[in-house]
C-alpha cells in the first residue's frame, strides 16, 4: 500500500552537478527523463564546490548559464542550495521540504551511480527516492549490475539511453579556449 501511495504523488527530478558549462547532453537527458519517468519538473541543482573539481567557473556564472539554457522548457528549472557541497544528509531533507508531498527522483550518470554505495546516507536516499540513470546502450547492463550491489534498492529505477554520451563539459571548455564553441555547446550560453 505504501508503494501505491508513493506512485500517486507528484513526481519531480533533481539533477545535480557542476554544469561547467551546461550542454545539450544535460538538457536532452533531463527532457527524456521527464518524459520517460513522467516527471512534472526537472530541476538542475548546481554544486557550488563539487568534490574533486579544483578549477571551476564561479557558481553565479554557472547558475546564469543554467537559467538561460532551461528558459525555453517549461518543465525544466534551476534550484540553488545554501551550502558549499551537496550531501545526502543535509540536502535531501531540504529537497523533501521544498518538494513537500512529491516523489523525488535523482538524475545521474553511470559514473555517479557507481560511487553511490560509498556515499554517507546512501541507504536513506535509496529508500526515499527514485533514480534515473543516463547511459549509453553498451552500459545498460552495468547499471543493472551496480543496482544489484546496492544494500537498499531505489524506490524506482529508470535507465535512459542518451545519444549525447560523448558530449562533455571538459571538451567544451577546451574548445572555447581554442576559439571554437565545442561539440554539444548551447548557443544560449556560449557568451
Amino acid at each position: 500500500h505504501r508503494i501505491e501511495l508513493w506512485h500517486m504523488k507528484k513526481r519531480v527530478g533533481v539533477f545535480s552537478g557542476s554544469f561547467d558549462p551546461v550542454h545539450e547532453g544535460h538538457l536532452a537527458f533531463a527532457l527524456e527523463a521527464a518524459r520517460e519517468a513522467e516527471l512534472e519538473r526537472v530541476c538542475f541543482l548546481p554544486e557550488t564546490s563539487p568534490p574533486g573539481k579544483g578549477d571551476i567557473t564561479d557558481v553565479a556564472h554557472r547558475v546564469a548559464m543554467l537559467h538561460l539554457a532551461v528558459k525555453p522548457y517549461a518543465q525544466l528549472g534551476v534550484l540553488e542550495q545554501p551550502v558549499e557541497q551537496l550531501s545526502v544528509g543535509e540536502t535531501l531533507p531540504r529537497l523533501e521540504q521544498h518538494f513537500a508531498g512529491s516523489q523525488i527522483f535523482f538524475l545521474m550518470g553511470l559514473e555517479v551511480l557507481v560511487y553511490l554505495p560509498s556515499w554517507p546516507f546512501a541507504e536513506q536516499l535509496l529508500a526515499r527516492c527514485g533514480l534515473i540513470v543516463a547511459t549509453r546502450r553498451e552500459s545498460r547492463q552495468r547499471v543493472v549490475d551496480v543496482e544489484a550491489t546496492l544494500a537498499t534498492p531505489p524506490r524506482a529505477l529508470y535507465i535512459i539511453e542518451t545519444p549525447h554520451g560523448a558530449v562533455s563539459s571538459t571538451d567544451i571548455r577546451s574548445a572555447i579556449a581554442m576559439g571554437s564553441p565545442g561539440t554539444g555547446s548551447l548557443t544560449s550560453v556560449e557568451a
